[in-house]
């Protein structure tokens, strides 16, 4: 029998280079999508309480630019970070539709190009003027 590899040694080295280069890559993998995650979730809360306060500012006075300040104090209440975007709308009925923007605090994702969007979180909620006896 022919032997060919009869020196061993750096194979255990190297097996664990390989091991820590993997967890250390999962684990970014983990951190940045549980950023993206959270910022996702706060965004929506930014939003929901965003819709509801315009919605009732609007039932209130029946003034679009109060609805839109409303929502504006609400977004910076709920998340400092996110921002009311285009589009906001009011309809007749006084149910308002607004859009929250914010930028995931990511490491890697809104460094590399093609990555990129997917750190910026865009929600849209709806919000309707409350109800008599709710």
């Amino acid at each position: 029998m022919i032997r060919i590899h009869t020196d061993e040694r750096g194979i255990v080295t190297a097996f664990l280079l390989k091991l820590v280069v993997a967890f250390v890559l999962a684990g970014l993998v983990v951190v940045e999508g549980g950023s993206i995650i959270w910022a996702r979730l706060k965004a929506s809360d930014a939003a929901d309480s965003a819709a509801i306060a315009a919605a009732d500012a609007f039932d209130q006075n029946q003034d679009v630019r109060s609805a839109r300040e409303a929502a504006v104090d609400a977004v910076e209440r709920k998340d400092p970070d996110a921002r009311l975007v285009e589009p906001f709308q009011v309809e007749p009925d006084g149910t308002v539709h607004v859009t929250v923007q914010r930028r995931a605090p990511t490491v890697l994702v809104d460094r590399i190009g093609f990555t990129k969007d997917w750190a910026i979180i865009r929600i849209t909620a709806t919000g309707s003027p409350a109800q008599p006896g709710f």
